[in-house]
């Protein structure tokens, strides 16, 4: 009776303690901040159409718009993307924890808990693919006017008049 119970124990740990575990990873990968602003930077003064620009390092990725012609593919993933990901993980992996539990020690406690975690995993991926949908909607409809900054001014008042 007490090995179920310590196993049960071990599944709730790692579901608070793997989200943080896998963040922090993620964030390690970046931690070359200079390169990272010196990049940015150089990105800025190619769309601001300044002649100066700042040299790039070696290795790092060419300042064209994504979606251009010639362009990568690649898209760095937002911070939302990264929660939405670790969430999903986090469903499948208890899922399978729970699956595997329920399977071994044939308790109908733990056939609960696991399909209450499907449940909320099914829930997840649909509000997904609902968001995702929605998204391409509103990016298959509707067109932003350009930006054409600020107007120049005909006539310019001076401090004597």
């Amino acid at each position: 009776m007490a090995i179920p119970v310590l196993v049960i124990l071990a599944v709730l740990w790692a579901v608070v303690l793997v989200p943080p575990l896998l963040r922090s990873r993620s964030e390690a990968r970046r931690s070359d901040s200079v390169g990272d602003f010196t990049y940015r930077l150089g990105v800025l003064s190619k769309t601001g159409g300044h002649s100066t620009s700042v040299p790039r390092r070696a290795g790092t990725r060419p300042a064209r718009p994504l979606g251009a012609p010639g362009a990568p593919a690649y898209r760095p993933m937002t911070a939302a993307q990264r929660r939405r990901r670790d969430v999903l993980l986090t469903l499948a992996v208890g899922a399978m924890l729970t699956l595997g539990l329920a399977a071994g020690t044939g308790l109908g406690a733990v056939w609960v808990a696991h399909l209450l975690i499907d449940a909320l995993l099914l829930v997840y991926v649909v509000a997904l693919a609902r968001m995702r949908s929605v998204a391409g909607e509103r990016h298959a409809k509707v067109a932003y006017l350009p930006n054409r900054g600020r107007p120049e001014l005909l006539l310019r008042r001076t401090g004597s008049s």
